[in-house]
Formats: C-alpha cells, structure tokens, sequence
C-alpha cells in the first residue's frame, strides 16, 4: 500500500437478537501513514438505523485523506458526518460509536467515544 491508495472497508452485521435487524457497523480506512476505524450500534428506536450507519461511516470515511489527520480534523470528520445525517432526516435514529485512530509511526492511537452520535468528545489512550 502507498500513499495514494489507501483502502476503505465497511462491514454489517447481519444477524439481529434484539431486533429484526442488527445495527452493528464497522468502517474503516487505512493508509501508510494511519489507520481509523469508527464502529457503531444504532439503537432500536426509528426504522431507518442500517442506512443511518452506512450514511454516517461512509460522510466520515469520505472525509479522510492518506496523510496522518490531528485529532482535531478527525472530531471534525465526525461533526460533519452528524450534520449530514440532519440533511438525509435521521431525526428518529440514534447511534453510540466508538473510533480509534492508530498512527502508523506512533505507539499509542486515540480513541474518540461518546455515548451517542449527538455528542463528541476525544480521549487520548
């Protein structure tokens, strides 16, 4: 892999046990220079939470470039994916997700949670 071709992959769980469907997802992009990886849990409540996922991986994962973001581009990325999910009216759908971002070079990554897509907060590991 190089700089100029980091690759991007995105996984759905397919099985549900609480609901008809499982909202569990995962994305994730992978240069030379990092990786990320954002996984989310749509909760139960509006009908809409497997599209609510992949809109909201996939505006955050377009968002990243091969260079090494700062944690502060990346709290961005995340910002701008949740006002994008208000443009597409997400308004039932609620989400937790985790994302870590590992640099390449570093031995320690970051890991930026929050108990909800509606709030974002970062903390170093």
């Amino acid at each position: 892999m190089n700089d100029r071709s980091p690759a991007t992959w995105q996984w759905y769980s397919r099985q549900g046990t609480t609901c008809t469907e499982n909202r569990d997802a995962c994305g994730i992009f992978q240069s030379a220079a990092y990786t990320f990886s954002v996984v989310v849990d749509a909760s139960p409540r509006g009908e809409r939470g497997i599209q609510f996922n992949t809109c909201w991986i996939t505006t955050v994962l377009d968002r990243m470039s091969p260079e090494l973001p700062s944690v502060a581009s990346v709290l961005s990325a995340l910002h701008e994916g949740q006002k994008h999910l208000r443009t597409e009216r997400f308004f039932a759908e609620k989400a937790s997700y985790a994302a870590f971002l590992f640099p390449r070079e570093a031995k320690d990554g970051y890991r930026l949670s929050t108990a909800s897509a509606t709030t974002i907060s970062a903390n170093a590991t």
